[in-house]
């Protein structure tokens, strides 16, 4: 018996060799693998955080803004002319859409990076499966082919052998390491429903903010309308919105796309008409020290910017009646605007 142990054990020595340098690669890309894991999900984090911050200063931003028009309304409502509010509800609420939306394009990549991880972490639990199946194995047949002088019953090694393969069946109670390795699939695809579905269904919901936001009983007036980039010289398509804060806003581009932003905004209390030809509006606004809607979104940063420039704005509706509509609109929100009527 000692001297087929021997036998085994030298044979068994030979085969550990280069099983035991896999597993040492494999516990180095655990380890490579878990360090990039912990990296990247201390940076999602970081940045979800982040964003949710912002979202939070955006929604305060709002709040203020609605104060300070609803004050605003409330003096006109008692026929008295006032100045129009330095910031637009209707804008701070499209901000809000555009921070809800940078926050689930956060959320989308953390997500993703989930996903990921999950994936390395199945591929290296079979590595490892595969490789402990190979000891057990090495060491099954290492003893049988010692132990045939000696007709010793290695049967319940070779069971133990078979139970422990990552992708084979076994009849035993405990059902063998493929189980356990189907089970880690189960709970990641279950998993990646739920993520999906959620991330669906908020996509869905900013898409319905969008259609809010454009059905907002804020706006007076919206439509089509190019404006001109005197930069490129040219034309840009986009959307026009006159809002009862006294403010003119134009979006480039579909409005139906949750990612349109504010192109530009002129607050029509600072503005001034300037005549020309139809189809074409033109105004002007003072310069004079205010805010306007900052570009930076998804910071912590206030959503106003301070601007001292002159600026000029000239749309081109896409005809000469809706030209005169537009006019009008824009002649009688300036005057109110301005505290020189009470109400349009």
């Amino acid at each position: 018996l000692p001297s087929t142990i021997s036998t085994a054990h030298k044979a068994l020595h030979a085969n550990l060799a280069d099983l035991c340098q896999e597993m040492s690669s494999l516990l180095g890309r655990f380890r490579a693998v878990c360090k990039d894991v912990h990296k990247e999900a201390v940076a999602a984090q970081t940045s979800v955080a982040s964003a949710r911050r912002a979202l939070a200063s955006t929604f305060a931003a709002h709040e203020c803004a609605c104060q300070a028009a609803d004050e605003v309304l409330v003096e006109r409502q008692h026929g008295r002319a006032c100045r129009g509010p330095e910031v637009d509800p209707w804008a701070t609420e499209s901000q809000l859409v555009q921070a809800h939306k940078s926050l689930g394009k956060l959320l989308d990549k953390e997500r993703a990076f989930l996903r990921t991880a999950f994936s390395h972490a199945k591929e290296l639990e079979a590595a490892r499966l595969d490789v402990m199946w190979h000891v057990t194995v090495s060491t099954c047949d290492s003893y049988r082919a010692a132990a045939v002088p000696v007709h010793i019953d290695l049967t319940g090694m070779a069971a133990t052998a078979d139970a422990q393969h990552p992708t084979r069946e076994s009849g035993g109670s405990q059902g063998g390491a493929h189980l356990r390795l189907q089970e880690l699939q189960k709970a990641g695809e279950t998993a990646a429903d739920v993520a999906a579905a959620l991330a669906a269904r908020q996509a869905a919901d900013i898409q319905g903010c969008v259609s809010e936001l454009y059905a907002s009983p804020e706006i007076v007036k919206q439509g089509e309308m190019q404006a001109w980039d005197p930069k490129s010289s040219a034309w840009h398509k986009g959307h026009a919105v006159l809002t009862r804060s006294g403010f003119l806003h134009w979006i480039k581009g579909d409005i139906s796309d949750p990612g349109q932003e504010h192109k530009d905004m002129f607050c029509l209390a600072r503005c001034s008409f300037a005549t020309g030809e139809a189809p074409l509006i033109s105004v002007e606004e003072a310069g004079w020290v205010g805010a306007r809607l900052g570009s930076a979104l998804g910071t912590a940063l206030m959503p106003f910017v301070p601007y001292t420039q002159v600026r000029k704005a000239t749309l081109q509706a896409p005809s000469v009646e809706e030209c005169c509509e537009w006019a009008i609109a824009v002649r009688e929100a300036i005057a109110v605007a301005a505290g020189k009527r009470s109400h349009q």
